[in-house]
C-alpha cells in the first residue's frame, strides 16, 4: 500500500513535468495488467536500435499497442498513453520501462530515471530497466552508474543476454570516445 501511494504522488508530479514539456494525458489504456515483468524495451533512434523481448513476460493489448508507436518512433504518442497505462496498472514493471525509455527518447531524463527506478522497485531483476538505465547514465556522462547496472546485469544474466550485451557494447562505445 506504501508503495501505491508513491507511485501515485510520483504520477501527480510527473503530470506537471508532461504539461510544462508540452505534452498532455491523452491516450487511451486498458486490457489487462501484466505484472509479472519482461525483460523488454524498445530502441529506435538513440544509443541502442532496437526492441528486444524475454521470455519473462507477455505485453499486454495496450502495451503491444504502444510498442507500435514506439517502433513508429511516435515517441510523444507514446509518452501520453503510457502516462495513462501505469495510472491504470501501477504494478506493471513493463509499462514503467517503457515510460522510461520515452521520457528519455524526449530527453525528459530526470523523468525517466524516476520511472526506471519504479519498475525496479516493482520488479529489481527487470533487465531491460537495466540496461535501458545503464543507457541513461551513459546519455548524461555517468559512467559509473552504467557500469554498475552492467556488473548487475552480469551476475542476472548467466547466457545470451541481450541487455548485457547492449549495454557492454554502448559502454565500450562510450570509452573509447
Amino acid at each position: 500500500m506504501k508503495k501505491l501511494l508513491i507511485i501515485f504522488i510520483i504520477l501527480f508530479g510527473f503530470s506537471s513535468n508532461l504539461y510544462s514539456a508540452g505534452g498532455s494525458s491523452g491516450g487511451s489504456s486498458g486490457g489487462t495488467s501484466n505484472s509479472s515483468g519482461s525483460s523488454g524495451g524498445y530502441g529506435g533512434s538513440g544509443m541502442s536500435g532496437q526492441y528486444t523481448v524475454s521470455t519473462r513476460g507477455v505485453y499486454d493489448a495496450t502495451l503491444m499497442a504502444i510498442w507500435k508507436e514506439i517502433e513508429d518512433e511516435m515517441y510523444q504518442s507514446a509518452h501520453e498513453s503510457l502516462q495513462s497505462y501505469v495510472i491504470e496498472n501501477p504494478e506493471n514493471s513493463d509499462g514503467w520501462n517503457l515510460f522510461g525509455f520515452t521520457s528519455r527518447k524526449l530527453e525528459i531524463f530526470n523523468d525517466a530515471e524516476k520511472y526506471y527506478q519504479i519498475g525496479l522497485e516493482i520488479d529489481p531483476e527487470h533487465t531491460g530497466i537495466l540496461q535501458y538505465q545503464g543507457e541513461l547514465y551513459l546519455e548524461t556522462d555517468r559512467l559509473n552508474l552504467a557500469k554498475n547496472n552492467l556488473k548487475r546485469l552480469e551476475e542476472l544474466c548467466v547466457f545470451n543476454c541481450d541487455e548485457k550485451n547492449k549495454l557492454a557494447e554502448l559502454i565500450s562505445k562510450y570509452e573509447s570516445k
